[in-house]
């Protein structure tokens, strides 16, 4: 069989048009290209391009706008080009085990052997003879610790990050001159009918690094500034969106991208954004139970807590994050006050101060452990951690019946799910000697964002903005303070805040970040 071809099809595309806000956006729309040569599932490894035409009339030359790589994973699971998971799901959506969702049967047969040039999934399957692939659905629901929370259909927080009117937040990009990047990626349950497994970690990083690659190796046909890439996504996106950003380049992933056909070209990018990123999942469960570890009344796992906690101040220790504006090296005695200080703080004062004197009164007549004098407000990391609440059991993540997306994506062909840490893997064994084997730990590494900045081994993005609702109940917030902070440390341009009273995936500063935006690439319509 031939090799599916790497060149972008510039000629093969449809002239489309959409009304968003009262603008009249015309634009080209190029479905379904391959961006490796040797994929596993094509059905996932394509891309979408949106590349604006014209605007109320006005021609838009996009040939220097930046790239939006837009990221639509839910739950760490695939998702496709064209799956509702770009936008959010659509209304009636199923859930991960019902109509839709994740378990289709099927492999697409492999083409012939005489197959002619492939430049399309359509051309693929009409040559496989049919459709079916494990996960092709839309995920409904996305499962976090021991969360789970419906995704929207309407308004509100999609799979991307980006909050959802009605029309998609991504056409008011297109409207702005932007080209939109719609990738798929395999995901964590993606699995052949005899039962192997294929989505595994780090499948879909490297298939996100493959599609940049793609990018990049079309740079003198491709629509937009291909050294202008900004990744995007929320949740288990917003892990992608972050993990592409801070491992450019790094050597590790080479020979899964040379096994898959990806081109032979740079993978590093311009800019991140993300919303409530599922990050440095190894010290996530210490995270967890140093923000909430006080709600905790189970004695066993209040003393299970209390270890991860422990455990997670070692880690504080070895990885020497120094918080900014002089407050010196994080610890586990320090770092409440830091988030208070930096970001609670902030954004609660910026909360109080949206609200009239009425609202003020109601507001923190039912919540006494803030105190405003009119111009700041004041609160303690302790008292908001009671306040935030969770939604998770001891431990979160790494759950001891390993049922959670965590555990499951760091499974292998044959198993479905591991231990990722060393401590649920001694609680489940039984075993208080048990480590995790050394092939395993590197792999974790290679997921973890956090770790390949603090290594300094790989090209990470200049430009950063990071978004956290402070009462996400299923993420904690020093993962995202902790990704600031290592990136601020390696000098990096930094947007980081907790968006106050704020959920999963949380982001009120949306046109802020497009102001962000067109000042660190410099583009205007």
């Amino acid at each position: 069989m031939k090799n599916i071809s790497l060149n972008f099809p510039k000629d093969h595309f449809t002239l489309d048009t959409y009304n968003y806000q009262g603008k009249e956006i015309v634009y080209r729309m190029y479905r379904d290209i391959p961006y490796c040569t040797k994929p596993v599932d094509i059905k996932y490894q394509t891309l979408n391009v949106k590349e604006p035409v014209s605007i109320d009339g006005v021609p838009v030359d996009a040939s220097n706008a930046p790239i939006f790589f837009g990221i639509g994973c839910a739950g760490l699971l695939s998702t496709t080009a064209n799956s509702g998971g770009t936008f959010g799901p659509p209304p009636g959506a199923d859930g991960p085990m019902g109509p839709g969702g994740p378990g289709s049967p099927g492999r697409p047969p492999m083409p012939p052997k005489d197959a002619t040039q492939i430049t399309s999934s359509e051309e693929w399957e009409a040559m496989a003879g049919g459709e079916g692939h494990a996960g092709s659905g839309i995920m409904g629901i996305a499962t976090l610790g021991s969360f789970q929370r419906q995704m929207p259909a309407g308004p509100g927080p999609g799979d991307d990050g980006e909050p959802m009117a009605p029309d998609g937040s991504r056409w008011g990009k297109l409207a702005l001159g932007y080209v939109i990047v719609e990738v798929g990626c395999r995901g964590r349950e993606n699995q052949w009918p005899d039962g192997t497994y294929y989505g595994k970690a780090p499948a879909a990083i490297v298939d996100l690094k493959a599609a940049v690659r793609y990018i990049r190796h079309n740079k003198d046909v491709f629509p937009g500034d291909c050294e202008k890439i900004i990744t995007t996504g929320g949740s288990g996106g917003g892990w992608q969106s972050t993990l592409v950003a801070a491992s450019g380049n790094c050597a590790w992933f080479e020979p899964y991208l040379e096994a898959i056909g990806a081109a032979k070209e740079r993978d590093d990018v311009f800019a991140s954004y993300s919303t409530s990123p599922i990050i440095d999942q190894e010290n996530a469960d210490g995270a967890i139970e140093f923000q909430g570890g006080g709600l905790i009344t189970d004695p066993e796992e209040k003393k299970r807590s209390d270890h991860m906690t422990a455990l997670f101040g070692e880690y504080l220790k070895a990885a020497g994050f120094q918080g900014r504006n002089g407050y010196g090296t994080l610890t586990l005695e320090n770092l409440g006050e830091y988030i208070a200080k930096e970001y609670l703080i902030p954004d609660a004062t910026r909360y109080l101060k949206k609200l009239d004197d009425t609202e003020q009164k109601a507001y923190l007549s039912t919540r006494p452990w803030i105190k405003y004098d009119g111009e700041q407000a004041a609160l303690t990391f302790e008292d908001f951690g009671l306040y935030a609440t969770r939604d998770a059991r001891v431990p979160a993540f790494d759950d001891l019946g390993m049922s959670q997306p965590s555990p499951i994506l760091f499974g292998n062909e044959t198993t479905n799910a591991r231990h990722f840490t060393d401590y649920s893997e001694q609680l489940a064994t039984g075993d208080a000697s048990a480590k995790l084997d050394p092939a395993l730990v590197d792999l974790i590494h290679s997921q973890n964002p956090t770790w390949h900045i603090l290594q300094k081994h790989s090209d990470v993005a200049p430009h950063w903005w990071i978004r956290h609702g402070a009462c996400d109940p299923s993420l904690a917030v020093p993962p995202a303070v902790l990704l600031a902070t290592a990136l601020e440390n390696a000098g990096k341009d930094v947007n980081c805040r907790l968006v106050w009273d704020g959920g999963h995936c949380e982001d009120d500063d949306q046109e802020v970040f497009l102001s962000w935006v067109a000042e660190i690439t410099g583009h205007t319509l």
